[in-house]
């Protein structure tokens, strides 16, 4: 799946657009009041770049909402159109997240109806994602795939974000799509190594924990949806953990995955009653 990266020239106009479309004008004012405190710590962390907050509070984290993007799709219901919003969190610390928010409306009696909404957290160091695609998930009704995750400890590992309309509500999904850990230093190959295991029973035991696990996804279109949503298919390429299997001439390590997997396919079908992608049990990226 390719992450749509809105050019500047279209973001600049999303925010002009939000400045003048009745529709948005209004969801920013009923749902997100501009705030004066909020405003001027937003301007003060953005060095005056951003100057007003439509402000929005969860728990202990504090959002200025921006209009991202909007979608209207005809449907066998009707003229549907959405909104997505996203989310400065005023805390900018490395694990806080931003926030993506997704508004439903029906067209009636020459105006927009909102039918629902909801959020899901994404991104860190206080901010959302860029980059969001708007996908159908189901026969006329459309949501948004972002894809946001953070490096810690030398891995990284990532997560598809789902915000998408199912007929009855806003749901929301997260779907792990990367789980990387590949650092590994060969004393033969690098002049310095500040490795902390030794020796070649320290490089097998080191090279077993491991990974680099990359997925994509893909809507399944011409299989039958289920609450209005069709199921996701997950392909995963990479390896899960690493082997030594002999030495090259100038003494390095040759190496091999453990557990190799070249364009595995996992079906997640959609829980009407949950609202949720449901996880097969035998995906291989998990989360703690």
């Amino acid at each position: 799946m390719k992450t749509l990266v809105l050019p500047i020239a279209l973001t600049l106009a999303v925010t002009a657009q939000a400045d003048t479309d009745p529709l948005i004008a209004q969801t920013l004012n009923q749902h997100y009041p501009v705030n004066a405190d909020a405003s001027a710590r937003l301007a003060r962390a953005s060095d005056g770049k951003q100057r007003e907050c439509h402000y929005y509070r969860v728990d202990d984290d504090e959002y200025c909402m921006t209009l991202r993007s909007e979608k209207t799709a005809d449907s066998a219901q009707g003229k549907r159109r959405y909104l997505l919003f996203t989310g400065k969190n005023l805390n900018e610390g490395h694990a806080s997240a931003g926030l993506a928010v997704l508004f439903a409306f029906t067209e009636e009696n020459g105006g927009w109806r909102e039918t629902a909404h909801g959020q899901t957290e994404a991104g860190e160091w206080g901010d959302a994602p860029e980059g969001w695609q708007w996908q159908e998930f189901g026969p006329g009704y459309w949501g948004v795939v972002g894809k946001s995750g953070f490096v810690q400890g030398g891995g990284l590992e990532e997560a598809f974000n789902i915000l998408h309309d199912d007929g009855e509500r806003i749901a929301s999904s997260t779907i792990p799509a990367t789980s990387s850990y590949d650092e590994f230093c060969d004393p033969a190959v690098e002049k310095f190594c500040d490795n902390f295991w030794e020796g070649e029973a320290g490089a097998k035991e080191h090279l077993a924990n491991t990974k680099d696990l990359q997925a994509t996804l893909n809507i399944r279109r011409d299989l039958n949806p289920v609450g209005n949503s069709w199921p996701l298919e997950i392909t995963l390429n990479g390896y899960d953990g690493r082997k030594i299997t002999g030495r090259e001439n100038n003494g390095a390590y040759r190496l091999a995955p453990i557990k190799e997997y070249r364009q595995e396919k996992y079906t997640f079908p959609y829980d009407a009653t949950k609202h949720d992608y449901q996880m097969p049990d035998n995906y291989p990226i998990r989360f703690d």
